[in-house]
Protein backbone atom coordinates (compact mmCIF):
# COMPACT_ATOMS: atom_id res chain seq x y z
CA UNK A 1 0.00 0.00 0.00
CA UNK A 2 2.60 2.64 0.93
CA UNK A 3 4.21 1.77 -2.64
CA UNK A 4 0.89 2.14 -4.24
CA UNK A 5 0.79 5.59 -2.25
CA UNK A 6 4.19 6.80 -3.35
CA UNK A 7 3.50 5.65 -6.84
CA UNK A 8 0.03 7.73 -6.81
CA UNK A 9 1.84 10.73 -5.56
CA UNK A 10 4.56 10.59 -7.98
CA UNK A 11 1.96 10.31 -10.89
CA UNK A 12 0.25 13.44 -9.25
CA UNK A 13 3.15 15.46 -9.17
CA UNK A 14 4.26 14.67 -12.88
CA UNK A 15 0.54 15.69 -13.93
CA UNK A 16 1.13 18.86 -11.97
CA UNK A 17 4.31 19.61 -13.44
CA UNK A 18 3.44 18.72 -17.02
CA UNK A 19 -0.09 21.33 -16.09
CA UNK A 20 2.53 24.00 -15.21
CA UNK A 21 4.57 23.78 -18.19
CA UNK A 22 1.52 23.93 -20.75
CA UNK A 23 -0.73 26.39 -18.74
CA UNK A 24 2.39 28.99 -17.50
CA UNK A 25 1.65 32.65 -19.64
CA UNK A 26 4.75 33.25 -21.81
CA UNK A 27 7.41 36.01 -20.74
CA UNK A 28 7.33 39.08 -22.34
CA UNK A 29 9.67 39.09 -24.99
CA UNK A 30 11.49 42.68 -26.37
CA UNK A 31 13.01 42.83 -29.95
CA UNK A 32 13.67 45.63 -32.12
CA UNK A 33 13.83 47.52 -33.97
CA UNK A 34 14.38 50.89 -35.24
CA UNK A 35 13.44 52.54 -37.96
CA UNK A 36 16.03 54.91 -38.30
CA UNK A 37 19.38 52.45 -37.86
CA UNK A 38 22.34 54.48 -39.55
CA UNK A 39 25.71 55.14 -39.55
CA UNK A 40 25.62 57.35 -36.71
CA UNK A 41 25.26 54.47 -34.68
CA UNK A 42 27.40 51.78 -36.07
CA UNK A 43 29.24 52.79 -39.01
CA UNK A 44 28.71 50.74 -42.24
CA UNK A 45 25.98 49.01 -40.78
CA UNK A 46 22.24 48.73 -39.53
CA UNK A 47 22.09 46.67 -36.87
CA UNK A 48 22.40 47.28 -33.15
CA UNK A 49 25.92 45.97 -31.82
CA UNK A 50 26.61 43.51 -29.05
CA UNK A 51 26.38 45.38 -25.85
CA UNK A 52 23.51 47.61 -26.72
CA UNK A 53 21.39 48.00 -23.80
CA UNK A 54 18.11 49.97 -23.52
CA UNK A 55 15.38 51.06 -20.35
CA UNK A 56 11.95 49.96 -20.99
CA UNK A 57 9.33 50.90 -19.00
CA UNK A 58 5.96 49.27 -19.38
CA UNK A 59 1.98 49.30 -17.83
CA UNK A 60 -0.77 46.82 -17.79
CA UNK A 61 -3.64 47.35 -17.28
CA UNK A 62 -6.43 45.39 -15.24
CA UNK A 63 -10.22 45.63 -14.19
CA UNK A 64 -9.40 49.49 -15.43
CA UNK A 65 -6.72 49.88 -13.13
CA UNK A 66 -3.19 50.41 -14.33
CA UNK A 67 0.09 49.09 -12.88
CA UNK A 68 3.42 49.45 -13.44
CA UNK A 69 5.47 46.14 -14.92
CA UNK A 70 9.06 47.50 -16.21
CA UNK A 71 10.13 50.96 -14.57
CA UNK A 72 13.55 51.87 -16.51
CA UNK A 73 14.38 47.94 -16.71
CA UNK A 74 17.59 46.87 -18.58
CA UNK A 75 16.95 44.59 -21.67
CA UNK A 76 20.06 43.89 -23.32
CA UNK A 77 21.78 42.60 -26.66
CA UNK A 78 23.85 40.29 -26.95
CA UNK A 79 24.90 40.53 -31.27
CA UNK A 80 21.75 38.08 -31.61
CA UNK A 81 18.89 38.62 -29.22
CA UNK A 82 17.67 40.93 -26.27
CA UNK A 83 17.15 40.05 -23.08
CA UNK A 84 16.38 41.19 -19.41
CA UNK A 85 16.27 39.74 -16.18
CA UNK A 86 14.15 38.92 -14.00
CA UNK A 87 11.44 37.86 -16.94
CA UNK A 88 7.84 39.35 -16.19
CA UNK A 89 5.08 37.44 -17.78
CA UNK A 90 1.67 38.08 -19.40
CA UNK A 91 -1.32 38.78 -17.50
CA UNK A 92 -4.22 36.80 -19.22
CA UNK A 93 -6.53 39.30 -17.11
CA UNK A 94 -4.74 42.46 -18.30
CA UNK A 95 -6.81 43.98 -21.01
CA UNK A 96 -3.90 46.52 -22.42
CA UNK A 97 0.07 46.85 -21.91
CA UNK A 98 1.88 50.15 -23.26
CA UNK A 99 5.64 50.53 -23.43
CA UNK A 100 8.19 52.32 -24.50
CA UNK A 101 11.72 52.84 -23.86
CA UNK A 102 14.97 55.32 -23.97
CA UNK A 103 18.49 54.04 -25.27
CA UNK A 104 21.06 54.18 -23.97
CA UNK A 105 20.67 52.86 -20.60
CA UNK A 106 22.30 54.63 -17.67
CA UNK A 107 22.31 52.76 -14.67
CA UNK A 108 24.38 55.10 -11.72
CA UNK A 109 21.58 54.74 -8.68
CA UNK A 110 21.53 51.40 -7.23
CA UNK A 111 17.96 51.06 -7.56
CA UNK A 112 18.34 50.81 -11.10
CA UNK A 113 16.47 53.78 -12.36
CA UNK A 114 16.98 55.56 -15.36
CA UNK A 115 19.50 57.92 -15.09
CA UNK A 116 18.46 59.71 -18.35
CA UNK A 117 14.54 60.13 -17.37
CA UNK A 118 13.87 62.44 -14.43
CA UNK A 119 9.87 62.40 -14.57
CA UNK A 120 7.81 60.17 -16.51
CA UNK A 121 4.04 60.42 -17.15
CA UNK A 122 1.75 57.86 -16.02
CA UNK A 123 -2.00 56.89 -17.00
CA UNK A 124 -3.24 58.89 -19.98
CA UNK A 125 0.31 60.91 -20.50
CA UNK A 126 2.42 57.18 -20.23
CA UNK A 127 5.25 57.88 -21.88
CA UNK A 128 5.73 61.65 -21.63
CA UNK A 129 8.41 62.45 -19.41
CA UNK A 130 11.57 65.25 -19.25
CA UNK A 131 15.00 64.05 -19.45
CA UNK A 132 17.59 65.01 -16.58
CA UNK A 133 20.90 66.91 -17.97
CA UNK A 134 22.59 65.24 -20.59
CA UNK A 135 26.17 66.29 -22.22
CA UNK A 136 27.28 65.70 -25.72
CA UNK A 137 31.08 65.19 -25.18
CA UNK A 138 33.99 65.91 -27.65
CA UNK A 139 34.57 64.16 -29.33
CA UNK A 140 30.86 63.60 -31.02
CA UNK A 141 31.15 59.54 -31.20
CA UNK A 142 27.80 57.12 -32.07
CA UNK A 143 27.69 56.37 -28.41
CA UNK A 144 25.84 59.68 -27.72
CA UNK A 145 23.57 58.85 -30.24
CA UNK A 146 20.14 58.92 -28.16
CA UNK A 147 16.92 56.77 -29.13
CA UNK A 148 13.63 57.04 -27.88
CA UNK A 149 10.96 53.82 -28.82
CA UNK A 150 7.62 54.82 -30.68
CA UNK A 151 4.87 54.03 -27.91
CA UNK A 152 3.84 50.25 -28.07
CA UNK A 153 0.34 49.36 -26.92
CA UNK A 154 -1.66 46.16 -27.28
CA UNK A 155 -4.11 44.26 -26.46
CA UNK A 156 -3.07 41.42 -24.04
CA UNK A 157 -5.92 39.16 -24.37
CA UNK A 158 -6.33 36.85 -25.95
CA UNK A 159 -2.64 36.41 -24.70
CA UNK A 160 -0.04 35.54 -27.37
CA UNK A 161 3.41 34.94 -27.75
CA UNK A 162 3.96 38.34 -29.65
CA UNK A 163 7.50 40.04 -28.63
CA UNK A 164 7.05 43.64 -27.87
CA UNK A 165 8.71 45.14 -31.11
CA UNK A 166 10.27 48.51 -30.29
CA UNK A 167 10.74 51.20 -33.26
CA UNK A 168 13.11 53.62 -32.18
CA UNK A 169 14.27 57.25 -33.06
CA UNK A 170 16.89 59.31 -33.24
CA UNK A 171 16.26 62.30 -30.67
CA UNK A 172 20.01 63.87 -31.49
CA UNK A 173 21.29 65.69 -34.64
CA UNK A 174 23.40 64.72 -36.94
CA UNK A 175 26.37 66.79 -39.12
CA UNK A 176 29.04 66.98 -41.75
CA UNK A 177 31.11 69.85 -43.23
CA UNK A 178 32.64 69.08 -46.39
CA UNK A 179 34.67 71.26 -48.27
CA UNK A 180 35.52 71.93 -51.80
CA UNK A 181 37.00 74.65 -54.18
CA UNK A 182 35.50 77.41 -56.65
CA UNK A 183 36.09 77.02 -60.68
CA UNK A 184 38.09 79.83 -60.96
CA UNK A 185 40.56 77.75 -58.56
CA UNK A 186 40.33 75.16 -60.48
CA UNK A 187 40.49 76.59 -63.66
CA UNK A 188 43.83 77.84 -62.07
CA UNK A 189 45.44 74.61 -61.00
CA UNK A 190 45.63 76.40 -57.60
CA UNK A 191 46.46 74.52 -54.59
CA UNK A 192 43.50 74.80 -52.21
CA UNK A 193 44.89 73.37 -48.49
CA UNK A 194 43.15 73.04 -45.09
CA UNK A 195 45.09 73.41 -42.39
CA UNK A 196 43.10 73.95 -39.53
CA UNK A 197 39.21 73.86 -38.37
CA UNK A 198 37.29 73.68 -35.65
CA UNK A 199 33.54 73.76 -34.97
CA UNK A 200 33.10 76.08 -32.05
CA UNK A 201 30.84 77.19 -29.29
CA UNK A 202 28.93 74.32 -29.93
CA UNK A 203 26.30 73.54 -26.92
CA UNK A 204 26.64 70.44 -25.50
CA UNK A 205 24.65 70.29 -21.97
CA UNK A 206 20.74 70.14 -22.51
CA UNK A 207 17.53 67.87 -21.64
CA UNK A 208 14.78 66.47 -23.60
CA UNK A 209 11.12 66.39 -23.17
CA UNK A 210 8.56 64.14 -25.10
CA UNK A 211 5.49 65.61 -25.12
CA UNK A 212 2.96 62.91 -26.58
CA UNK A 213 3.16 60.47 -29.58
CA UNK A 214 1.68 60.87 -33.34
CA UNK A 215 -1.03 58.29 -33.69
CA UNK A 216 -1.05 58.78 -37.38
CA UNK A 217 2.53 58.19 -37.23
CA UNK A 218 2.95 55.40 -35.90
CA UNK A 219 3.19 56.58 -32.34
CA UNK A 220 6.48 58.33 -32.95
CA UNK A 221 7.65 60.83 -29.76
CA UNK A 222 6.38 64.43 -30.28
CA UNK A 223 7.82 67.38 -28.80
CA UNK A 224 7.98 71.57 -28.56
CA UNK A 225 10.30 72.95 -30.84
CA UNK A 226 13.68 71.25 -31.16
CA UNK A 227 12.38 69.30 -27.96
CA UNK A 228 15.79 70.36 -26.21
CA UNK A 229 16.33 72.72 -23.81
CA UNK A 230 19.62 74.30 -23.09
CA UNK A 231 21.22 74.02 -19.29
CA UNK A 232 19.89 77.33 -17.09
CA UNK A 233 24.35 78.22 -17.31
CA UNK A 234 24.78 76.32 -20.89
CA UNK A 235 27.99 74.59 -21.46
CA UNK A 236 29.54 75.03 -24.72
CA UNK A 237 32.22 72.99 -26.76
CA UNK A 238 35.05 73.09 -29.46
CA UNK A 239 34.59 69.37 -32.16
CA UNK A 240 37.49 68.91 -33.59
CA UNK A 241 37.91 67.04 -37.24
CA UNK A 242 37.37 63.93 -37.50
CA UNK A 243 40.55 63.58 -39.76
CA UNK A 244 43.81 63.39 -37.57
CA UNK A 245 44.47 66.85 -35.32
CA UNK A 246 45.78 67.96 -32.39
CA UNK A 247 43.50 70.33 -31.38
CA UNK A 248 41.68 71.32 -34.87
CA UNK A 249 45.24 71.69 -36.53
CA UNK A 250 45.22 68.64 -39.27
CA UNK A 251 48.11 66.59 -39.09
CA UNK A 252 48.60 66.12 -42.67
CA UNK A 253 46.77 69.23 -44.29
CA UNK A 254 44.00 68.21 -46.82
CA UNK A 255 44.56 69.42 -50.03
CA UNK A 256 41.09 70.00 -51.50
CA UNK A 257 39.97 68.08 -54.51
CA UNK A 258 39.95 69.62 -57.69
CA UNK A 259 36.59 67.84 -58.55
CA UNK A 260 34.61 71.32 -58.09
CA UNK A 261 31.21 70.45 -59.55
CA UNK A 262 28.58 69.41 -57.25
CA UNK A 263 26.83 65.63 -58.52
CA UNK A 264 23.04 65.07 -58.59
CA UNK A 265 22.79 64.59 -54.93
CA UNK A 266 24.34 68.11 -54.43
CA UNK A 267 27.32 66.30 -52.92
CA UNK A 268 30.86 68.11 -53.88
CA UNK A 269 32.27 66.22 -55.98
CA UNK A 270 30.79 63.28 -58.44
CA UNK A 271 33.81 60.64 -58.01
CA UNK A 272 35.04 60.81 -54.84
CA UNK A 273 32.39 63.33 -52.59
CA UNK A 274 33.77 61.93 -49.32
CA UNK A 275 37.32 62.71 -50.00
CA UNK A 276 37.12 66.56 -48.47
CA UNK A 277 34.92 65.55 -45.87
CA UNK A 278 36.11 67.53 -42.34
CA UNK A 279 33.38 66.68 -40.12
CA UNK A 280 31.66 63.04 -40.28
CA UNK A 281 28.56 61.47 -38.78
CA UNK A 282 29.33 64.04 -35.60
CA UNK A 283 26.03 63.46 -32.76
CA UNK A 284 25.17 66.95 -31.34
CA UNK A 285 22.55 68.28 -29.42
CA UNK A 286 19.43 69.61 -31.12
CA UNK A 287 19.44 73.50 -30.77
CA UNK A 288 18.72 76.90 -31.82
CA UNK A 289 21.73 78.23 -34.16
CA UNK A 290 22.54 82.25 -33.08
CA UNK A 291 23.37 85.05 -35.35
CA UNK A 292 25.96 86.53 -33.46
CA UNK A 293 29.59 86.28 -34.10
CA UNK A 294 29.94 84.64 -30.56
CA UNK A 295 27.41 82.04 -31.75
CA UNK A 296 27.95 78.38 -33.25
CA UNK A 297 30.58 78.77 -36.21
CA UNK A 298 32.91 77.20 -38.28
CA UNK A 299 36.77 77.93 -38.17
CA UNK A 300 38.96 77.04 -40.37
CA UNK A 301 42.38 78.22 -41.54
CA UNK A 302 43.41 77.32 -45.05
CA UNK A 303 45.94 78.55 -47.88
CA UNK A 304 45.39 78.82 -51.27
CA UNK A 305 48.80 78.32 -53.68
CA UNK A 306 49.09 78.90 -57.26
CA UNK A 307 52.15 78.73 -59.78
CA UNK A 308 55.06 76.01 -59.80
CA UNK A 309 58.33 75.77 -58.74
CA UNK A 310 60.55 77.85 -58.12
CA UNK A 311 57.88 80.30 -58.58
CA UNK A 312 54.63 79.83 -55.71
CA UNK A 313 52.66 82.21 -55.09
CA UNK A 314 51.08 81.31 -51.46
CA UNK A 315 48.49 83.13 -49.24
CA UNK A 316 46.97 82.02 -45.89
CA UNK A 317 43.97 83.00 -44.51
CA UNK A 318 43.88 82.19 -40.75
CA UNK A 319 41.39 81.48 -38.39
CA UNK A 320 37.98 82.48 -40.40
CA UNK A 321 35.00 82.31 -38.74
CA UNK A 322 31.57 80.97 -40.48
CA UNK A 323 28.73 81.68 -38.38
CA UNK A 324 26.38 78.28 -39.10
CA UNK A 325 23.16 80.31 -39.15
CA UNK A 326 24.82 81.97 -42.43
CA UNK A 327 24.39 78.86 -44.48
CA UNK A 328 21.86 78.42 -47.07
CA UNK A 329 19.75 75.67 -48.09
CA UNK A 330 20.87 74.04 -51.48
CA UNK A 331 18.62 75.49 -54.35
CA UNK A 332 18.37 72.06 -56.57
CA UNK A 333 17.28 74.26 -59.62
CA UNK A 334 20.34 76.60 -59.54
CA UNK A 335 22.81 75.69 -62.58
CA UNK A 336 25.86 77.21 -61.50
CA UNK A 337 27.58 74.57 -59.72
CA UNK A 338 29.62 77.30 -57.57
CA UNK A 339 26.23 78.93 -56.28
CA UNK A 340 24.05 76.51 -54.99
CA UNK A 341 22.15 78.74 -52.82
CA UNK A 342 18.49 79.49 -51.52
CA UNK A 343 18.40 82.99 -50.56
CA UNK A 344 15.92 82.94 -47.30
CA UNK A 345 16.24 79.40 -46.22
CA UNK A 346 18.50 79.86 -43.82
CA UNK A 347 19.26 76.55 -41.34
CA UNK A 348 18.77 78.10 -38.19
CA UNK A 349 17.91 75.18 -35.85
CA UNK A 350 19.38 71.64 -35.70
CA UNK A 351 16.45 69.80 -35.12
CA UNK A 352 15.88 65.96 -33.71
CA UNK A 353 16.44 62.93 -36.38
CA UNK A 354 17.82 65.28 -39.37
CA UNK A 355 21.26 64.68 -40.95
CA UNK A 356 22.96 68.25 -42.11
CA UNK A 357 25.31 68.12 -44.18
CA UNK A 358 27.06 71.53 -44.95
CA UNK A 359 29.35 72.23 -47.77
CA UNK A 360 32.29 75.14 -47.87
CA UNK A 361 33.45 76.29 -50.85
CA UNK A 362 36.91 78.01 -51.10
CA UNK A 363 37.27 80.70 -53.43
CA UNK A 364 39.61 83.45 -54.64
CA UNK A 365 37.95 86.18 -53.14
CA UNK A 366 35.63 84.36 -50.73
CA UNK A 367 34.03 81.54 -48.94
CA UNK A 368 30.46 80.50 -50.36
CA UNK A 369 28.39 78.58 -48.21
CA UNK A 370 25.86 75.97 -49.11
CA UNK A 371 23.87 73.26 -47.15
CA UNK A 372 21.81 70.08 -47.40
CA UNK A 373 19.20 68.59 -44.85
CA UNK A 374 19.16 64.80 -45.14
CA UNK A 375 16.18 62.85 -43.08
CA UNK A 376 18.47 60.16 -41.92
CA UNK A 377 17.88 56.27 -43.76
CA UNK A 378 15.09 53.78 -42.62
CA UNK A 379 15.57 50.03 -42.64
CA UNK A 380 12.90 47.49 -42.65
CA UNK A 381 12.30 45.85 -39.29
CA UNK A 382 13.57 42.60 -37.69
CA UNK A 383 12.82 41.50 -33.94
CA UNK A 384 14.30 38.99 -31.85
CA UNK A 385 12.42 36.84 -29.00
CA UNK A 386 13.47 36.36 -25.66
CA UNK A 387 12.15 33.41 -23.79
Amino acid sequence: MRMKKIMILAVTALALAACAKTYAPPAIGFGSWSDVMTKSRAAGTASFVSGDKFDVYGTKTVSSTTSTVFNGVAVTYNGTAWSYSPLRFWDKNASNYSFYAVLPFVDSNADGANDIISSAGSDASFGNFVSNSIEFNAPATNSQDILVASKYSRTASPMTTDVVQLDFNHIASLVDIKVKKDQALADANATVKIIKAQLVSIKNTGSFSVTGYDSSNGNKPTFSGTGWTPDATPTTTTYNPSVDNTNGVLTTELVVSSNTTYDGSGLAGATTPDANALFSDYVVMPQALGTTASDQRLVITYSISTGTAPNVDTNTYTDVAINLASFVKEDSTNTNPDNKTNAGTAITSWMPGTHYTYYVTIGANAIQFTAIVNAWAEVSGYHYLVN
